[in-house]
């Protein structure tokens, strides 16, 4: 009888087979998100903040156009917006 305690049962391992790929697809999802969240830190630091926030502009700011240019509600200006 010693040994039937140490046994794993059948439902318990089946439910440990069908929960790894339950949560690998959590994590396949969960780690784009994350990335999308905050698109200028490296894979493995957007779970933590490091020293230098990364996601702070830098640079400095450009006038991409003025009212008088767009006066209309169909007139535009091209502009090109660069991320450093």
């Amino acid at each position: 009888m010693a040994t039937e305690l140490n046994r794993p049962d059948r439902r318990g391992f089946l439910k440990f087979v069908i929960s790894l790929p339950v949560v690998a697809a959590a994590a396949a999802f969960v780690s784009p998100l994350l990335r999308m969240l905050k698109p200028n830190v490296k894979p493995f630091e957007v779970l933590y903040s490091p020293t230098k926030p990364s996601d702070l502009p830098v640079g400095e700011t450009a006038i991409a156009g003025t009212v008088d240019e767009v006066a209309k509600p169909w007139d535009f200006k091209y502009f090109v917006f660069t991320q450093k």
